[in-house]
């Protein structure tokens, strides 16, 4: 019998933090599974060290976000999606934990 595929994603989250002008975060999800997906979210929690995490709305350090995308991404592809941040200086913590859901 014939495997049907799978469905699935990883996300990575990284900042680039500049005093001389603005910082911003990029979030990078790829399809590690064997079909293509049309639709992902991803999960997490604002790290501490960011003022603020900008994606519709303004989160503050502690709270969840969310991030919805729909679009067909093949098997062994990404896509990076910028977003602006919030910081003021010092260390950043991890976005944990960090969830990706393919569909």
């Amino acid at each position: 019998m014939a495997s049907l595929g799978t469905r699935s994603c990883e996300a990575t989250i990284r900042f680039f933090l500049q005093w001389t002008t603005a910082s911003w975060g990029e979030l990078t999800v790829r399809n590690t599974g064997t079909l293509p997906i049309t639709s992902w979210t991803v999960t997490f929690k604002v790290p501490n060290g960011l003022s603020y995490l900008q994606w519709n709305g303004y989160n503050p350090p502690g709270a969840p976000v969310t991030v919805t995308q729909n679009g067909v991404l093949l098997p062994g592809d990404s896509v990076t999606v910028q977003f602006a941040i919030g910081w003021s200086g010092g260390t950043v913590g991890t976005p944990s934990p960090i969830t990706c859901t393919a569909r």
